[in-house]
């Protein structure tokens, strides 16, 4: 009985990968640049992705959001990555970036068809230390300089 346990789970595995293998990935990228004068925070939700900070010397801002798509069809990378569009809010001071992505269909770690799809977001964001930065990922890290 172990031994039958133990092919079906190594050939789940075995599945899982080829899966990956023959997904396609697609990418784009988006940047936006703010003066820095009048504005005293920026805040950046992210549902999945890394957020990278760098603080620097500038009277500007600058955030570049990566978004990089898997799918098991490139048709459906690519229309999955269309689909991403930003909300950018400016308003008294503050400036607020976040995502809105489209909802995608998935089946337990891809087995059952390999309908796993994936669409991540990495943003680089350069700012002055004197803005004050409020920053979530639900799945990535933050990296870099924290407010002081």
């Amino acid at each position: 009985m172990r031994g039958i346990v133990f092919l079906a789970c190594a050939a789940a595995i075995a599945a899982a990968l080829a899966g990956d293998a023959v997904a396609h990935r697609v990418e784009s990228s988006r940047r936006w640049g703010f003066r820095a004068a009048g504005v005293d925070s920026l805040a950046v939700e992210n549902e999945s992705g890394n957020i990278t900070v760098e603080r620097w010397d500038r009277d500007s801002i600058d955030v570049e959001a990566s978004v990089r798509v898997k799918a098991p069809a490139a048709s459906t990378a690519r229309r999955l990555r269309d689909a991403v569009s930003f909300r950018v809010e400016e308003r008294r001071g503050a400036v607020a970036i976040r995502a809105e992505t489209p909802r995608t269909r998935q089946t337990a770690f891809g087995f059952g068809g390999g309908e796993f799809t994936a669409i991540r977001i990495r943003y680089r964001i350069r700012a002055p230390e004197r803005i004050v930065l409020r920053l979530a990922t639900g799945n990535g890290r933050i990296e870099g300089p924290s407010n002081k």
